[in-house]
């Protein structure tokens, strides 16, 4: 049931090794050298972007020699702590040593490399002082001033809000929010502080700047008056990297330098290893207060998940979280990780899960498309199948977008799949014709959302400037009108002839009331899963009222992905009444 890769490929080798420590969660990647790479990520938004490249990046480096640990520091992915947590830097610097003890103590390395993205960087430079035996320093898309780099996120966070459509008031608390990702204030206060141009000490005897646009040179110039062996190349293809997590694009020849550059830097990787590497310990589970979690590799490495237990068990079903678009198994803003964990607060487990390709899960270089396809299905299916086997035999599966498409597909695949909630479906079924990354960039929203955001101020400069694609977007709204046209014409056959001409999702519906599978359907208000629904039940769902194991909710002031605390609250609530109660709802339309 999971989707075909080579017997070349490993995906538990490729992915890492699942490891815990300190209350935080990684992946060690193994290598055969005596140097090891610590890896400090990246934060929010830009992480989410990144996640996988990191981990193709992590299984280049242990490919070349080089054993490797990337992480996620306290409050942030499958991490211990809330985000909002009153976190300081110093908390990510003991962190990234506690990382940094636990990859030298298992590859017994002599030696290390420190390497950072972003807010990273700044970690990496700080844990750098902090640690012996340091060779090189890799910063990539660094900052020199802490205070100027917090400007630089505060902008970010505005434009990207303005893209997805949601509206960010300032935080008169000092704390920062970038779509739902949010840095505490106490950490932003030491944050601002930081001015790398004032450092006293070497880091490193080696430097690797990979500058954006931007350029460190003044950071460099410093590394250089301190002592430091300085090279700066351009991070090539940075923006298409951190644009958009489900059609980012691997920057393989930036990345496959920076490991050339480690190559260099370590000497003879040919000469004998006498140390012998110990073997990582199984993954021990993060303990919350009421839960327990295990990150495992599924269907032979296909598939990774992270299962959330309650310390005391009271529902029977299971939770099964899938991903949204190319989003990692921790979800957008971390908000499945939220979800999971509160959960299983109230006696109900989980599974969070990435499917081939995505997140920390790997695929083959030439593995093509990750979503929507019937292989992601398979890779989904394959999580049902352990969940058996761990005796929870009865499954609700959630998703958002893609994950909602994937979320209806399994379930009517699989009768184990007893419900399924069903957020901002954008199509029932997927043209094949149409590429993912036409499906999100032309159709992820609805005709009323385009007019109007054409029709406003900023809508029309672009397009007089001739910066909005005009005519694809025409072709695009035109194309849902003419196809909305169809299916009224076939609702008005439906009056004429007194017989219904059931359509292929109405037919489906009909299987699973059938079969007792419970279906929820979820849209945030004026979403083009809204239009989806309407096109083949009519308007306000009218149709879906023929199905008593159908229900349809709204969430108002939401936008496509929940972005905003008051919709994830919503959705939290909504999740605890679903699978909370094994009684069939009644359709309803809810605000």
């Amino acid at each position: 049931m999971t989707a075909t890769i080579p017997t070349a490929f490993s995906a538990a080798t490729e992915g890492g090794i699942p490891v815990t420590f300190s209350g935080c969660a990684g992946f060690y990647h193994p290598g055969g050298g005596d140097v090891a790479v610590l890896m400090c990520s990246a934060w929010g938004y830009e992480e989410l972007c990144v996640r996988a490249s990191w981990r193709r990046m992590a299984a280049e480096l242990a490919a070349a020699g080089f054993p490797t640990l990337r992480f996620d520091y306290p409050g942030v992915c499958d991490s211990l702590g809330a985000s909002t947590e009153p976190w300081r830097l110093d908390d990510w610097i003991d962190a990234a040593k506690a990382a940094a003890a636990l990859l030298l103590d298992i590859s017994q390395a002599r030696r290390i490399i420190v390497l950072g993205q972003g807010l990273g960087a700044g970690v990496a430079i700080l844990v750098a002082q902090q640690l012996s035996r340091v060779e090189g320093l890799v910063l990539l898309a660094s900052f020199s001033k802490g205070r100027a780099y917090v400007r630089e996120l505060s902008v970010s966070a505005t434009m990207l809000a303005d893209a997805a459509g949601v509206s960010i008031a300032a935080r008169a608390d000092g704390s920062l929010t970038m779509l739902g990702f949010e840095l505490p204030a106490s950490f932003v206060g030491d944050l601002k502080k930081l001015n790398f141009l004032e450092l006293e000490s070497l880091p490193a005897p080696r430097v690797l700047l990979v500058d954006r646009v931007q350029s460190q040179q003044e950071l460099a110039n410093h590394f250089n008056f301190l002592g430091a062996a300085v090279e700066q190349v351009p991070y090539t293809g940075y923006e298409e990297l951190v644009s958009n997590p489900t059609i980012t694009e691997h920057p393989r020849e930036v990345f496959s330098g920076i490991v050339d550059h480690m190559l260099a830097w370590s000497g003879d990787r040919t000469r004998p290893f006498n140390s012998t590497p110990r073997a990582p310990q199984p993954a021990k589970p993060l303990a919350g207060p009421s839960w327990r979690e295990t990150p495992l590799h599924l269907a032979n490495g296909h598939v990774f998940g992270v299962f959330c237990e309650p310390l005391t068990p009271r529902v029977e079903s299971v939770a099964l979280f899938l991903n949204c678009g190319a989003n990692p198994h921790t979800g957008w803003r971390r908000m499945t990780v939220d979800h999971a964990r509160v959960l299983a607060a109230h006696g109900i487990a989980s599974l969070r899960i990435d499917t081939t390709g995505i997140g920390d899960c790997p695929a083959p270089i030439d593995f093509g498309e990750r979503i929507y396809t019937q292989a992601q299905t398979a890779d989904v299916l394959a999580a049902v199948d352990w969940l058996a086997g761990q005796g929870r035999g009865k499954v609700s599966v959630i998703g958002v977008c893609s994950g909602a498409y994937q979320a209806f597909h399994a379930a009517i695949r699989d009768p184990r799949i007893e419900q399924a909630i069903i957020i901002n479906l954008v199509v029932f079924a997927r043209d094949p014709a149409r590429s993912v990354s036409e499906l999100i960039k032309y159709h992820s929203r609805s005709n009323t959302e385009y007019f109007s955001r054409v029709l406003d101020r900023d809508g029309l400069i672009k397009l007089l400037k001739g910066q909005a694609p005009i005519r694809k977007l025409l072709s695009v709204v035109l194309g849902r009108i003419a196809d909305s046209a169809k299916y009224k014409l076939m609702w008005l056959i439906h009056s004429l002839v007194g017989k219904k001409l059931l359509n292929e999702p109405q037919k489906r519906l009909a299987e699973l009331a059938a079969r007792g599978t419970r279906i929820s359907f979820v849209t945030s208000a004026g979403d083009l899963g809204e239009d989806e629904l309407t096109k083949y039940f009519g308007k306000n769902c009218v149709g879906l009222r023929a199905y008593d194991n159908v229900t349809w909710s709204r969430i108002q002031n939401a936008d496509h992905n929940l972005t905003t605390q008051e919709s994830v609250d919503w959705l939290r609530d909504h999740l605890l009444a679903r699978l909370d109660d094994p009684i069939k709802s009644s359709f309803r339309q809810a605000s």
